[in-house]
Protein backbone atom coordinates (compact mmCIF):
# COMPACT_ATOMS: atom_id res chain seq x y z
CA UNK A 1 0.00 0.00 0.00
CA UNK A 2 1.21 3.51 -0.78
CA UNK A 3 0.20 6.80 0.72
CA UNK A 4 0.63 10.25 -0.76
CA UNK A 5 -0.56 13.63 0.46
CA UNK A 6 -1.96 16.29 -1.85
CA UNK A 7 0.81 17.63 -4.02
CA UNK A 8 3.07 14.67 -3.25
CA UNK A 9 5.41 13.44 -5.93
CA UNK A 10 5.03 9.84 -7.04
CA UNK A 11 8.02 8.21 -8.72
CA UNK A 12 8.43 4.48 -9.18
CA UNK A 13 8.79 1.48 -11.42
CA UNK A 14 5.87 0.05 -13.36
CA UNK A 15 4.94 -2.76 -11.01
CA UNK A 16 2.83 -3.52 -7.99
CA UNK A 17 0.79 -0.68 -6.55
CA UNK A 18 2.24 1.81 -9.03
CA UNK A 19 0.18 0.21 -11.80
CA UNK A 20 -3.01 0.86 -9.83
CA UNK A 21 -1.88 4.38 -8.91
CA UNK A 22 -1.18 5.16 -12.56
CA UNK A 23 -4.67 4.02 -13.50
CA UNK A 24 -6.18 6.25 -10.81
CA UNK A 25 -4.13 9.43 -11.19
CA UNK A 26 -3.20 9.29 -14.89
CA UNK A 27 0.18 9.45 -16.63
CA UNK A 28 0.57 13.20 -16.03
CA UNK A 29 0.58 12.73 -12.26
CA UNK A 30 3.11 9.96 -11.75
CA UNK A 31 6.70 9.53 -12.90
CA UNK A 32 7.49 5.99 -14.03
CA UNK A 33 11.03 4.78 -14.71
CA UNK A 34 12.86 1.54 -15.32
CA UNK A 35 12.13 -1.82 -16.80
CA UNK A 36 8.67 -3.31 -17.04
CA UNK A 37 7.83 -6.69 -15.51
CA UNK A 38 7.98 -8.29 -18.97
CA UNK A 39 11.38 -6.76 -19.70
CA UNK A 40 12.74 -8.03 -16.39
CA UNK A 41 11.42 -11.54 -17.09
CA UNK A 42 13.29 -11.60 -20.41
CA UNK A 43 16.46 -10.12 -18.93
CA UNK A 44 16.57 -12.25 -15.77
CA UNK A 45 18.34 -15.33 -17.18
CA UNK A 46 21.12 -13.16 -18.66
CA UNK A 47 21.29 -10.33 -16.15
CA UNK A 48 24.74 -9.18 -15.10
CA UNK A 49 24.76 -5.98 -13.02
CA UNK A 50 28.39 -5.36 -14.02
CA UNK A 51 27.29 -4.80 -17.65
CA UNK A 52 25.30 -1.73 -16.54
CA UNK A 53 27.93 -0.54 -14.07
CA UNK A 54 30.72 -0.62 -16.66
CA UNK A 55 28.71 1.54 -19.08
CA UNK A 56 27.77 4.28 -16.60
CA UNK A 57 30.39 6.49 -14.93
CA UNK A 58 27.83 8.06 -12.56
CA UNK A 59 26.72 4.63 -11.40
CA UNK A 60 30.35 3.61 -10.89
CA UNK A 61 30.92 6.73 -8.77
CA UNK A 62 27.86 6.03 -6.61
CA UNK A 63 28.87 2.42 -6.05
CA UNK A 64 32.45 3.41 -5.25
CA UNK A 65 31.15 5.81 -2.59
CA UNK A 66 28.91 3.11 -1.11
CA UNK A 67 31.78 0.61 -1.13
CA UNK A 68 34.54 2.85 0.23
CA UNK A 69 32.72 4.20 3.28
CA UNK A 70 31.87 7.67 1.98
CA UNK A 71 28.42 7.49 3.65
CA UNK A 72 29.76 6.00 6.86
CA UNK A 73 33.28 7.34 7.48
CA UNK A 74 33.21 6.19 11.11
CA UNK A 75 32.49 2.65 9.91
CA UNK A 76 33.86 2.33 6.33
CA UNK A 77 32.81 -1.29 5.80
CA UNK A 78 29.23 -0.71 6.96
CA UNK A 79 27.73 -0.94 3.45
CA UNK A 80 30.14 -3.49 1.97
CA UNK A 81 27.48 -6.20 1.87
CA UNK A 82 25.09 -3.85 0.06
CA UNK A 83 27.84 -2.88 -2.40
CA UNK A 84 28.71 -6.51 -3.07
CA UNK A 85 25.05 -7.42 -3.55
CA UNK A 86 24.44 -4.58 -6.01
CA UNK A 87 27.53 -5.35 -8.05
CA UNK A 88 27.06 -9.12 -8.23
CA UNK A 89 23.47 -10.32 -7.90
CA UNK A 90 21.27 -7.18 -7.74
CA UNK A 91 17.98 -9.10 -7.32
CA UNK A 92 15.87 -5.97 -7.80
CA UNK A 93 17.57 -4.89 -11.07
CA UNK A 94 18.59 -1.54 -9.60
CA UNK A 95 21.65 -1.32 -11.84
CA UNK A 96 19.47 -1.86 -14.91
CA UNK A 97 17.05 0.86 -13.77
CA UNK A 98 19.64 3.43 -12.67
CA UNK A 99 20.00 5.36 -15.95
CA UNK A 100 16.24 5.55 -16.41
CA UNK A 101 15.87 6.76 -12.82
CA UNK A 102 18.39 9.57 -13.37
CA UNK A 103 16.63 10.61 -16.60
CA UNK A 104 13.29 10.66 -14.77
CA UNK A 105 14.76 12.78 -11.96
CA UNK A 106 16.02 15.24 -14.59
CA UNK A 107 12.54 15.36 -16.13
CA UNK A 108 11.05 16.01 -12.67
CA UNK A 109 13.55 18.82 -12.10
CA UNK A 110 12.48 20.47 -15.36
CA UNK A 111 8.76 20.11 -14.61
CA UNK A 112 9.05 21.48 -11.08
CA UNK A 113 11.54 24.20 -11.99
CA UNK A 114 9.20 25.38 -14.75
CA UNK A 115 6.23 25.34 -12.36
CA UNK A 116 8.24 27.23 -9.73
CA UNK A 117 9.41 29.75 -12.36
CA UNK A 118 5.85 30.42 -13.57
CA UNK A 119 4.61 30.75 -9.96
CA UNK A 120 7.45 33.17 -9.15
CA UNK A 121 6.72 35.27 -12.25
CA UNK A 122 3.03 35.53 -11.31
CA UNK A 123 3.99 36.66 -7.78
CA UNK A 124 6.32 39.32 -9.20
CA UNK A 125 3.59 40.63 -11.51
CA UNK A 126 1.13 40.76 -8.60
CA UNK A 127 3.63 42.67 -6.41
CA UNK A 128 4.31 45.11 -9.24
CA UNK A 129 0.56 45.67 -9.73
CA UNK A 130 0.13 46.19 -5.96
CA UNK A 131 2.94 48.76 -5.90
CA UNK A 132 1.38 50.63 -8.84
CA UNK A 133 -2.02 50.67 -7.12
CA UNK A 134 -0.42 51.93 -3.88
CA UNK A 135 1.45 54.65 -5.77
CA UNK A 136 -1.76 55.65 -7.53
CA UNK A 137 -3.48 55.95 -4.15
CA UNK A 138 -0.72 58.20 -2.79
CA UNK A 139 -0.81 60.63 -5.73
Amino acid sequence: MKFCLNGGLIIGTMDGANIEILEEVGEDNIFIFGLTTDQIAKLKPYYRPRDYIEKNVSLQRVLDQIGNGFFSPEEPKRYKLLHDNLTTTDPYFLMADFESYVETQERIDKVFFFSFFIHTQKKKKKKKKTKIIKLKGIC
